[in-house]
């Protein structure tokens, strides 16, 4: 399932994929996109086999993903698969990743793990946080 909920509005905004099972917390953290005012391309999908085809359909359309946000509270391995796919690709190593619920052993190749869960009132400190540090690392490319 995919919720396409933004296209790019230009402005230097950045894309956005937020990956969970949990449809309410996929879209809490996809409403929280908006208000923080920081995405323009925002895409909220159901688990990491669908953010991966996103992804291309992205790349495909010229606007790769700057930004992943993964809820990895559950035991999907797609999300695991998403973050080496990412990685090992030269079009998307750069892109910043954001991995929820989950230990830093499982996602050592993300920029950000965080094994609690993030309150919705914390979403726009967080995203705001999240796209300071995408900005940077868009600058500064992965080896």
């Amino acid at each position: 399932m995919r919720d396409n909920l933004g296209m790019a509005e230009g402005g230097g905004k950045l894309s956005i994929v937020i990956a969970s099972d949990d449809w309410f917390w996929r879209s809490v953290v996809a409403l929280a996109t908006h208000r923080c005012n920081r995405f323009g391309d925002v895409r909220a999908v159901d688990d990491g086999y669908t953010a991966l085809a996103e992804t291309w359909q992205m790349v495909d359309d010229g606007a790769p993903p700057d930004v992943y946000i993964l809820d990895c509270r559950g035991p999907d391995p797609s999300m695991a698969r998403l973050l080496l796919e990412l990685r090992a690709d030269e079009i998307t190593r750069s892109a910043y990743v954001a991995v929820i619920g989950a230990d830093d052993q499982q996602f050592q190749g993300a920029d950000h793990v965080d094994s609690s869960y993030t309150d919705a009132d914390d979403w726009n400190a967080c995203l705001e946080r999240i796209a300071d540090l995408a900005q940077s690392a868009k600058h500064s490319p992965r080896p």
